[in-house]
């Protein structure tokens, strides 16, 4: 049984193509780091890889502009810090998707699937500090986007971390 199964892996791995396992599979991709890529580079090396999603924590424009008049499916965060501002604010909504959405979407547009609000805001090290300010600040990028008319093309939704499952019963209802 055991030699089937190595065989069978090995058959798979030697014989699909990387682009087919690849292309289900998108990347984090951020920008802090001691030695920073160039991102035409980093683009180039997704593509080159099969790569044909990507997540982005916050909107630089160096990394939409490398990303511009790619096929890659992007998914651009909002960080944290802005979510207080953006839920009570929504002038401040409209003004961030015109800057880092619409102003992507012309002649070499990036291929926007989801704004994420907030990055892991639920997350029990913060203590609720943005339990609060989340959904109405998806509401209000929500209600940007689709102003703006990106409503039909661009979904907004929230990363969560494992810790959201947690409950002391470990039963999911709780």
């Amino acid at each position: 049984m055991v030699p089937t199964k190595v065989f069978l892996w090995v058959y798979v791995l030697l014989f699909v193509p990387a682009g087919i396992v690849a292309q289900n599979l998108g990347v984090n991709w951020g920008v802090i780091s001691s030695h920073p890529l160039d991102p035409e580079i980093v683009v180039k090396m997704l593509k080159d890889n099969g790569i044909k999603r990507v997540k982005i924590f916050h909107a630089e424009p160096q990394v939409l502009n490398a990303l511009a008049g790619t096929d890659l499916e992007v998914m651009v965060g909002i960080p944290n810090e802005a979510l207080e501002s953006l839920s009570q604010n929504y002038s401040l909504a409209q003004a961030w998707v015109k800057a880092n959405v619409t102003a992507y979407t012309g002649k070499k547009p990036v291929n926007f699937k989801y704004v994420l609000v907030g990055n892991e805001p639920f997350l029990t090290a913060y203590k609720g500090m943005f339990a609060n300010f989340t959904l109405p600040a998806m509401e209000n990028i929500r209600k940007a986007l689709n102003e703006a008319g990106h409503g039909k093309d661009i979904k907004v939704s929230s990363p969560l971390n494992g810790d959201v499952y947690m409950t002391t019963s470990y039963r999911p209802s709780d």
